[in-house]
């Protein structure tokens, strides 16, 4: 079994998704109401507020790669304009040119189909290849992944700078997963 770029970009989700879980539970919350009751809670928010800003570069790559999978769309989009162009070639070839009297036209006919033919063929290569790099739905699922990460490190950020003693809102009910 080969990995494809879509297996990994899920797989790195999924793990993203698992420790943002991780950090949902109430055993990391109670942590957190430690850290908060102890007097830490500042320096660990700190921590988590490098971790989300981190988070942010990450984000900021997956949009440029979001950008480029983009392209494969815009390919597509130009075989009917390809299309159109060799449609106003004359059907003619190059001897047939030369045999009417056209001499000047042949070499300009020929070497236009041959032209519209490699830049078709050029177009089709790079929408498969940019498509079997970077799929679209792999980017998204990424996406979704980091961003909740994020929130959740923004929730715990926030629950840091509640008072000591205070109930720490976004907390699991008791009894929740460990």
């Amino acid at each position: 079994m080969s990995t494809t770029p879509a297996d990994i970009l899920n797989s790195i989700a999924d793990l993203i998704t698992a420790l943002s879980e991780l950090l949902g539970t109430d055993t990391v919350q109670a942590l957190v109401e430690m850290a908060r009751d102890f007097g830490i809670g500042q320096p660990v928010k700190a921590g988590l507020q490098l971790l989300s800003k981190a988070l942010g570069l990450v984000l900021g790559w997956i949009q440029a790669l979001e950008q480029v999978a983009t392209i494969p769309a815009f390919l597509e989009a130009l075989g009917p304009a390809l299309d159109e162009l060799a449609d106003l070639m004359p059907t003619a070839s190059g001897d047939e040119l030369r045999q009417s009297g056209l001499d000047a036209l042949a070499p300009v006919a020929d070497s236009a189909r041959v032209m519209i033919g490699l830049v078709d063929k050029l177009r089709r290569a790079a929408k498969v290849v940019l498509e079997g790099i970077l799929p679209a739905e792999a980017l998204k699922n990424l996406r979704e992944s980091v961003v909740g990460l994020d929130t959740t490190l923004k929730d715990m950020q926030r629950q840091l700078d509640t008072p000591p003693g205070a109930p720490v809102q976004g907390a699991l009910p008791a009894g929740g997963t460990a």
